[in-house]
């Protein structure tokens, strides 16, 4: 998609003469719908009156008649070749006519190509790129000047460079020398405008008089593109801060864009860059940097040494060379100043400002110091690194093996739970199932039945012979007494301690004792026979009244197991469950021909929703061992069958 800018509320071109010059030496054009693209030009010229004038108007010329005749696949290519092309058609023109020998312009060169924008330039003139959303101004060139070269070595300010007397000493100019080197997009990256980007093309009657923050504000203002061109002229002719305006030829050619299909304006200044660090520093053995400021390797102090002033490299095979970093005074070798890298011979002086550094005695030295330092911190590097790493590979190995031991422990537990899950499994087999044991219950109740008889009658025996050992006991002990009462008659004696049976002393009457005593073993007797015979009695009501309700008790306890096993068979059954286990008491009463139970009752028809009522009332209701066992077993057949098509869902599932 093109961008569309050539229609006239986009576009403002426009030049002034100044205060000061009497000629206009600027020129500009604009051609449109070139085969490489829209295409904006602003030249500068110089060399005199006549000289510059001629030179701008060849430069503008060529570049279009370039760009208009052939079609490029790279846009910089482009722009390349009409810049080469219009400093040859200078050149051949200034030979031509002896007068005009010298004469030079500079050149700025926008093109939009598709939705891409592209520069070229020579020379301090420049192309600014307004931001509409963000309200900012960005200098996408940088001058090729002696200021600019003193900006970048840290040696003045940008506000300084204003007002140096040598702010016009311009390096790169069209018309001077048959090698062109102009400047590109930064590392020939397109930029890509957004809508309400404006670019700005002028020369330096404009940026030279007035500020870049003053430029800012007029782009900034809601104002139509033709008064913000309107209102840079004014102010350039004006001037501010109290200097003079209008000392030179303006022109100005602003850009609005349109139509975009960028969200973001993408684009790369060189103003952006940070100015790049020596190449020599501590970190590089192989390169010791002078100058001012103490991040050199060697500081000299002078008023005519610069910040970063120079550097001594030394390659492969031991050679070292001196390069000069730009400074402003310049580096002499043997007495004369260097403008390209010199080889360093043993008995060569470098002369730096009014200091004076002898090759073979100082410097050389130097250098194979920093190169042993240099190789006791890679030492030192290699170590610390080492070091890490190997504290990093026994961090890991210690977080691998507890992970692993974690992992390990897991499994065993899991396999642990599954060992135990299949014995239970195996367990609940082997045991005999719930129904099978309520068959056995009646049988271990007639034996506890039983047994509990038998100690109840034992206990009565036991009882009366214990009566009957006591009653001959006493009757024994009455006939001793009485047998001794006899003989102390015979003898004659008289004994005055107490009767044992009564307390009767023996002075008393014998006669009367005799039958006293007489009397009383018979009503023992008789009372003793009588408690054995009630206890004899009461022992048969009692074995009467087991054998009695024995089979009342049993059919209790029977029915109150078989209902817990038909609780918990039921548990969790729907009633599609009962139907199927009432339609198969049904079908297994009808097959079998069972005695004493009917079917009727059971059979549940397709569309009943009460087969849980049904089952329910039959249990309830069944009075004999053989339908409660009849339901039970229905209920255990059919709750195996669920089981096995369950087990073989989740296997599915799984």
């Amino acid at each position: 998609m093109a961008l569309k800018t050539l229609h006239p509320s986009n576009i403002f071109y426009k030049d002034n003469i100044g205060i000061v010059r009497t000629t206009q030496e600027d020129c500009h054009g604009i051609a449109e719908h070139t085969p490489n693209g829209d295409v904006f030009v602003v030249c500068d010229g110089m060399g005199g009156h006549v000289g510059g004038q001629i030179a701008s108007r060849i430069a503008v010329d060529s570049i279009i008649e370039s760009l208009k005749k052939e079609q490029y696949a790279n846009p910089l290519q482009a722009l390349n070749e009409a810049l080469q092309f219009a400093n040859m058609k200078i050149l051949d023109f200034a030979s031509q006519q002896p007068e005009l020998k010298g004469m030079g312009t500079t050149a700025c060169v926008l093109l939009l190509q598709n939705d891409k924008a592209y520069i070229a330039h020579a020379g301090d003139s420049r192309i600014y790129l307004y931001l509409g959303k963000e309200k900012q101004l960005h200098r996408l060139t940088k001058d090729h000047s002696f200021v600019q070269t003193l900006i970048d070595a840290g040696e003045i300010t940008n506000e300084e460079a204003e007002h140096h007397p040598n702010k016009n000493r311009i390096f790169k100019v069209l018309g001077i020398k048959p090698e062109l080197q102009p400047t590109f997009n930064y590392r020939d990256l397109p930029i890509l405008p957004k809508n309400g980007d404006v670019f700005l093309i002028c020369s330096d009657g404009l940026s030279g008089m007035i500020s870049d923050s003053t430029i800012k504000r007029v782009l900034s203002s809601n104002a139509t593109i033709e008064q913000k061109g309107n209102s840079l002229i004014t102010l350039a002719l004006e001037g501010e801060k109290g200097q003079p305006g209008g000392q030179d030829n303006i022109t100005v050619e602003l850009i609005r864009i349109d139509n975009s299909p960028w969200k973001k304006t993408k684009f790369t200044s060189y103003n952006l860059q940070r100015k790049p660090k020596p190449q020599a520093s501590i970190s590089n053995s192989n390169v010791i940097t002078i100058g001012r400021t103490r991040d050199n390797d060697i500081v000299i102090d002078g008023d005519n040494v610069s910040r970063n002033h120079l550097q001594i490299i030394q390659d492969g095979n031991g050679n070292c060379s001196v390069v000069d970093l730009g400074s402003t005074y310049g580096t002499f070798v043997n007495g004369q100043r260097i403008t390209s890298e010199v080889r360093l011979q043993s008995n060569d002086v470098i002369q730096i400002g009014n200091t004076a550094l002898p090759w073979q005695s100082y410097l050389k030295p130097f250098i194979r110091r920093k190169q042993k330092s240099k190789f006791k911190s890679k030492h030192i590097i290699w170590f610390v690194t080492a070091a890490i790493a190997l504290g990093l590979l026994i961090a890991g190995s210690v977080v691998y093996f507890y992970v692993n031991s974690k992992a390990k422990k897991k499994i065993e537990t899991q396999e642990q739970i599954i060992t135990e899950n299949e014995l239970n499994e195996q367990n609940r087999q082997q045991k005999p199932t719930e129904t099978e044991n309520f068959k056995k219950q009646p049988e271990e109740l007639n034996k506890q039945v039983t047994k509990t008889s038998n100690e109840s009658n034992g206990k009565q025996a036991n009882s009366t012979q214990k009566s009957s050992t006591k009653f001959a006991e006493e009757g024994k002990k009455y006939q001793n007494i009485e047998r001794e009462h006899n003989e102390q008659k015979v003898n004659g004696e008289q004994d005055s301690s107490k009767n044992e049976i009564k307390g009767i002393s023996n002075s008393q009457k014998p006669v009367a004792d005799k039958e006293q005593t007489e009397q009383t073993i018979q009503k023992q007797n008789e009372t003793l026979i009588q408690k054995t015979q009630t206890n004899k009695a009461e022992s048969e009501n009692t074995s009467e009244k087991v054998k009695e309700s024995k089979p009342e008790k049993q059919m209790k306890t029977q029915k109150e197991s078989f209902q817990d096993v038909y609780n918990k068979l039921t548990k969790n059954f729907t009633e599609s469950d009962y139907k199927t286990v009432c339609n198969k008491i049904y079908d297994k009463i009808i097959k079998e021909n069972f005695d004493n139970i009917k079917a009727e009752g059971y059979k549940i028809k397709k569309g009943e929703q009460n087969a849980k009522e049904v089952l329910d009332k039959k249990f309830a209701t069944a009075s004999t061992e053989g339908e409660y066992q009849l339901i039970i077993q229905a209920l255990t057949d059919y709750g195996k069958v669920k089981k096995i098509s369950k087990q073989q869902t989740d296997t599915t599932k799984k």
